[in-house]
């Protein structure tokens, strides 16, 4: 096989690469919304199973011989018996969750694996390859550091920032902005300069800050601090 054959190949397998990890992100995205859900309807229905165990329990504990039905006791079997009638539907919905959850680990399972050979197919070419021009090596560092700054970008929006954006809108709305950097004896805080003609950006930022602080990373002995403030002159 020529090098220029095997270039092609590779940059074809570049390619795969990048939908094979956006794709292994974007469902790993969707299979955390989806195990919350999940989690919040298995709560509700272990909640309702121990409101009616308990409600049933003191309803029969209330009741004797030649006792008068009170507008209480109505009122505690009305909600005993809805919520019995709410249960079939919670519990159908709850398989269907954890069906969700199954199928998106497997899709995620699936594309990683997809990855891992698409990378060992891209290495095995890179093996045979006998002449590299300095243009060829210079693409494929710049390709390396494209593919590293497109997964940081969704990393960045998804768990710190909540958005779902495209990379070029956070590259003009938050990556652009300016700011400073100030350090004391204890602290590097970095401060970003507000645009007010944003909100949503300027929210997302502020949302990514209080995110920031909480994990309270350090760098040098400092903890690092990150902060949305006005702009100078403003």
């Amino acid at each position: 096989m020529s090098n220029i054959a095997i270039i092609d190949k590779r940059e074809r397998l570049d390619g795969q690469g990048r939908r094979a990890t956006k794709e292994y992100i974007d469902t790993q995205a969707a299979l955390a919304l989806a195990r919350e859900a999940r989690d919040l309807q298995d709560s509700a229905v272990s909640r309702a199973e121990a409101d009616i165990a308990e409600r049933s329990a003191k309803l029969g504990a209330s009741v004797s011989p030649g006792a008068t039905v009170t507008p209480e006791f109505t009122r505690e079997y009305e909600l005993i018996q809805t919520s019995q009638a709410w249960l079939p539907q919670a519990r159908e919905e709850l398989r269907t969750l954890q069906q969700t959850v199954e199928s998106l680990r497997e899709k995620a399972e699936k594309a990683r694996q997809r990855g891992e050979k698409l990378v060992t197919q891209w290495e095995d070419l890179a093996a045979k390859t006998q002449i590299y021009t300095v243009d060829t090596e210079l693409d494929e560092i710049m390709m390396g550091y494209k593919l590293t700054f497109l997964n940081l970008s969704r990393m960045l929006m998804r768990d710190y920032m909540g958005v779902n954006w495209q990379v070029d809108h956070l590259i003009n709305a938050v990556l652009n902005l300016p700011g400073d950097r100030r350090r004391t004896s204890t602290q590097e805080i970095i401060r970003i300069y507000r645009q007010d003609r944003d909100a949503e950006a300027m929210k997302a930022i502020a949302r990514a800050c209080e995110v920031l602080n909480k994990r309270e990373l350090r760098r040098d002995g400092r903890t690092l601090v990150y902060r949305l403030v006005p702009g100078p002159g403003s």
